[in-house]
């Protein structure tokens, strides 16, 4: 779990193809990630269920289940995925529940490249620190 490996997952899940195609684009040419893209919710979280996924973007309107759901889901599946949501609402309730659920990114749409690959690179600097912790305990508990 702590230890990265790559190309790292990321799971991108939003009912609106146009929107995934579009999150695609502007992480397609880097070489550090992998990217799976979902229109069903559920089928993202059986996803994740079988693979280690690091970065999840969620939105939160979707039919099939909504994004804190999803959100939830994936925190109960305990596997420190970074989950970043992503909505054109400005529904307060939906942001209080991602907030209080330790959602690591929440950006509105319609999505700018710059801001998206830049809350994407948090989540995965985020990882990195996570990843240096743990290797630096592992040499720690090596060198007693």
């Amino acid at each position: 779990m702590f230890i990265l490996q790559y190309p790292i997952k990321i799971v991108l899940v939003d009912d609106d193809p146009e929107s995934l195609t579009l999150m695609n684009r502007f992480l397609e040419n880097n070489d550090k990630f992998d990217i799976y893209s979902f229109t069903s919710p559920k089928e993202a979280l059986e996803f994740m269920k079988e693979n280690e996924t690091q970065i999840a973007v969620v939105d939160i309107n979707m039919k099939e289940m909504y994004g804190d759901r999803l959100l939830s889901n994936i925190i109960d599946l305990e596997s420190g995925t970074e989950v970043i949501i992503i909505t054109a609402s400005d529904n307060l309730i939906n942001f209080t529940a991602c907030y209080k659920l330790r959602a690591n990114g929440f950006m509105f749409k319609p999505l700018e490249k710059k801001s998206f690959n830049a809350i994407v690179e948090n989540s995965h600097k985020n990882l990195i620190n996570w990843n240096n912790v743990f290797s630096e305990m592992i040499m720690r508990k090596h060198s007693a």
